[in-house]
C-alpha cells in the first residue's frame, strides 16, 4: 500500500474570475506554514504541485521543511477552461462545477483521466498539492460519482489517499468547509 497524500493550496490573493495565475494571499502563506508544519512530522516524501502560482507557493514550505525541492507536476494543473476572459471563466466554472463529468469537455475528460491514471501509478509515498477540482476528480471516482463537486475541501485541506495495485481508495476525506471558489 501506498499513501498519497492530496492538498488544496491555500487561499489565493484573487479569484477565479479576478487573475490567471494569483498567488497566495497572506492568508493562504500563513495557511501553507501551517501545513508544513504539521506535514513535516510525517516521514519525508517527495512534493509535486501543480505549475499554478499558488499551489507552488503552498508546496514550499513543505518542501523547505523536508529538505527537497518542489517537483512540478502539469497533470495537477487547475481544470481547463475553454474562456480565457476571466469574467466568462468564472461562469463557466460555476456551472461546471453544478455539473456532472459527463457534461464537460472532452478536453476535461482527458484532463480528469490524465489525474486518475496518474493517481493509479503512484508507487511511492508522495504529496500533491493542487486545486479544489482535482481533489473532487480523484474523489469522485474513487466514490463511483457523477457530480463534479461530491465535497468542499477547505483551504490546506488533505485527502488521504490508498493505492494498492493500482486501485485507489480513501483513507481519510476531510469533511466539507465553508469554502467557495471565488
Amino acid at each position: 500500500m501506498t499513501r498519497l497524500l492530496v492538498v488544496r493550496h491555500g487561499e489565493a490573493a484573487a479569484g477565479f474570475g479576478e487573475a490567471a495565475d494569483p498567488g497566495l494571499s497572506p492568508k493562504g502563506l500563513a495557511q501553507a506554514e501551517v501545513l508544513a508544519d504539521r506535514l513535516a512530522l510525517m516521514k519525508r516524501r517527495p512534493v509535486f504541485s501543480s505549475p499554478m502560482r499558488r499551489a507552488r507557493q503552498t508546496a514550499e514550505p513543505l518542501a523547505e521543511r523536508y529538505g527537497v525541492s518542489v517537483a512540478v507536476a502539469p497533470v495537477l494543473r487547475e481544470v481547463p477552461s475553454p474562456c480565457i476572459d476571466l469574467a466568462e471563466r468564472r461562469q463557466w466554472l460555476r456551472g461546471a462545477l453544478a455539473g456532472e463529468w459527463s457534461d464537460l469537455s472532452d478536453e476535461v475528460a482527458e484532463w480528469r483521466g490524465a489525474i486518475l491514471e496518474a493517481a493509479a501509478g503512484v508507487r511511492f509515498p508522495q504529496v500533491w498539492v493542487s486545486h479544489f477540482v482535482v481533489m473532487n476528480a480523484l474523489v469522485a471516482s474513487v466514490l463511483g460519482r457523477k457530480e463534479v463537486t461530491v465535497f468542499r475541501p477547505d483551504h490546506c485541506a488533505i485527502v488521504e489517499l490508498d493505492v494498492i495495485d493500482g486501485v485507489v481508495s480513501i483513507a481519510h476525506l476531510p469533511g466539507d468547509a465553508d469554502s467557495r471558489i471565488r
